[in-house]
Formats: structure tokens, sequence, C-alpha cells
């Protein structure tokens, strides 16, 4: 089924039974250590802050909320998130992503709270959502109450409010009281830039390399990234902080920034640095100029990484490279996902992400996040 027609079949199931209409919901985007980007929303009445990692605190207590509602399982929306019957007749449902954070809990509905361009607060009622009970990894804790799915299913609140696109735009990760990143759902989401195609597989967003050059040097083409349907694939991921690529590509790409690098900085020994490629020194001052490293998307969109998108400085005299090999991430070699590309949010600084579900399409722009808040 394709995203417009899951769209008005969603739109008809929901029929006289959600109160569901907004258009312009947004959230200020938070940068956490080690853990990307989180958004900060509102549940319930009263309503109780959450902040909730992007998949892409206080706790919430449904005892004291008076909107609070659980979901039967015979309702129509309960075999969207899998549930299972409970022992009381409930929907009950479990998660796994593939951080191997995990959630299992009751599927209830509860009113969710948006602000949007004009900064008044709108309620959103009866919004479905997985309200844990056991709850397992890096998304769930003291720190963050959940996470917040904006994938293409009939679970996520992208779908359930009716949306068809949403944007995000990434400031400086160095930054821990940058107040300008943000996300917006619905039509006041910025879709400007250039269009990349959006694939959609097995309920995940996609995108598509055609190659990667250093220095005007195309190392790699459209080969080496099989497509979705064949384990492979592009994601944006705001929750992790460096770029994935797939073990062949990263040996080629490796060795030219080594190259580059010959006779101007020296390596970081295995013993230090381990899987990491890093280089004794700061970037920034010791080295008068960068290797200039390009991603090429399908359709013609260059995607550039900066110094400050290339380099982490780790110490004062020591930095890595933002890349690393898919056979370093444990998740993606237990999944047998090693062919897949991810692209972390030190590469994504300076740029808005606008998703147009309706055309299936990616914008990518290179932009000051300040700029467009002050200008919303």
């Amino acid at each position: 089924m394709t995203i417009r027609a899951k769209l008005v079949w969603f739109e008809q199931e929901q029929n006289s039974t959600s109160q569901i209409a907004l258009n312009d919901m947004r959230s200020a985007l938070l940068q956490r250590p080690n853990h990307g980007f989180v958004a900060n929303i509102s549940i319930g009445e009263p309503a109780i802050n959450q902040l909730v990692l992007m998949d892409t605190v206080t706790r919430y207590y449904p005892a004291n909320s008076s909107t609070y509602s659980i979901v039967p399982f015979n309702y129509w929306i309960c075999r969207y998130f899998n549930g299972k019957r409970g022992n009381r007749g409930e929907c009950v449902y479990t998660s796994s992503y593939v951080d191997r954070s995990r959630s299992i809990g009751t599927l209830s509905r509860e009113t969710f709270h948006f602000t949007t361009s004009n900064n008044t607060v709108e309620n959103v009622s009866r919004i479905a959502f997985g309200c844990g009970t056991d709850n397992v990894g890096t998304g769930f804790g003291s720190q963050y109450s959940g996470i917040l799915g904006l994938g293409p299913s009939e679970a996520s609140i992208l779908t359930q409010v009716g949306g068809t696109e949403f944007s995000y735009c990434i400031g400086r990760i160095k930054d821990l009281n940058d107040p300008y990143s943000h996300l917006i759902i619905g039509d006041g989401a910025r879709i400007e830039g250039d269009p990349t195609p959006l694939v959609i597989h097995e309920g995940s967003y996609y995108v598509m390399l055609d190659g990667i050059s250093i220095d005007k040097k195309r190392i790699v083409d459209e080969k080496f990234f099989p497509s979705p349907k064949d384990g492979g694939g592009v994601t944006f991921d705001t929750g992790t902080p460096i770029t994935y690529l797939p073990n062949k590509v990263y040996k080629l790409l490796s060795a030219e920034i080594k190259r580059y690098m010959k006779g101007k900085l020296n390596q970081v020994e295995k013993s230090v640095a381990g899987d990491r490629l890093c280089f004794y020194g700061d970037f920034l001052k010791d080295l008068e100029a960068y290797p200039d490293v390009i991603f090429h998307f399908s359709g013609g969109v260059d995607f550039d990484l900066g110094p400050d998108a290339l380099f982490d400085q780790i110490y004062t005299h020591l930095f890595c490279v933002t890349i690393r090999s898919t056979s370093a991430h444990q998740s993606l070699v237990e999944n047998k996902s090693e062919n897949i590309t991810i692209i972390g949010v030190a590469a994504m600084q300076d740029h808005n992400f606008g998703y147009d579900l309706y055309e299936e399409q990616v914008y990518l722009e290179y932009v000051d996040c300040k700029s467009i808040s002050e200008n919303d």
C-alpha cells in the first residue's frame, strides 16, 4: 500500500472516533551527549513535560491524568501495535528497537500538547501510545520517558494526526544549550532544499547514495550501496552521534583520509584509538585545509561534510573521524544489517531535513537553524 493510500485508509478507520486535527506541531530538540537529540512534549491533564528520543524527565503517571484511557484488545488500532490480549482484555504491546531498547506495556490513549508557530499550545486528544511498564535500554529510564515514533507505520504519531510532512533542523551538536534545533510536524514543516527520493521499506525511511567523493575523487559508486530490499539503504538517525558505512566503503574512505593526513599529522595507535580512525593534534589549529568529503545522494544531491561534521575533537591533543564501519556497530552485526548506512547527527549539523511523504521525497537544506526559528 502506498503512503497516499495508507493515509486515506487510516483517516477512514479513525472516522469520528478521533478529534485529531492539527497541522502545525512543534518541539524544541535538545542535544544530549551520546544520545543525539530528544524532543520535549507534554502529555495528559494536567500536562506533564516529557523528554523523548526521536526515532528521528518527569515520569508520566497515568493515574494522575483525567484524559488517560486504556485501549481494549478488540479495538482496531491494537493490531498496528502488534498487540496481544491482556488479562483484563486490554491491548498489551511489545516494541523492540535496533539499539536493543525494548518496551512492554499497555496500549493507551492520552491528550498530547504541542506548541505551534504562533507560540500557542494546541491539544491533540486520543493519541494512541505505548504506556510502558517494562522498559529496557537507552530510550528509557531516569533521563528519558521513551521514543517518539515518526515512521510511516499506522502506530506512529505522524500517521495518527494525519500528517504527510515533518521536518527537523539540526544545529551545532557541541552546544548543549543550543535553542534553535527543532522538530515540526504538519503543514508548517520546512520542505525546502534539494530533494532526494524517499524509500519506505518495512516501516522505515531510507534514501540512496550514488557514491562518495573525497577531494573531487569518486572513491565508491552506487554499486557499494544496496537497496533496502537487498539489506541496504541509507537512513538519517537523530539518535546516533556518528556515521556508519558498510565495511568496504569505510576502508576505502579511511584509506583516503590517511593518505591526506600523511606528512601533516600522526595517526593515533590502535592500542589507544581501538577501531576508530584518530590523529594527534587539534584539527582546527593544526590543519591549514581539510579533506573535501561529499556524499552524493540520488537525484543529484551533494551533501558536504565540513570539518566539524567530519572530525570530533576528543581531547585537546587528539581528534577522531566521525565515521566508523558498520562492523563496529554491535546491533547491526547481530541483526545482519551491515550493508545499511547510518548518517549520524555529527554529519547532519547545520542542515534541515524535510520529509514529504505524499511526494516521497526528503529535502536536504544547508541552513542556520537560528535563521529558521527567528523567521517563523
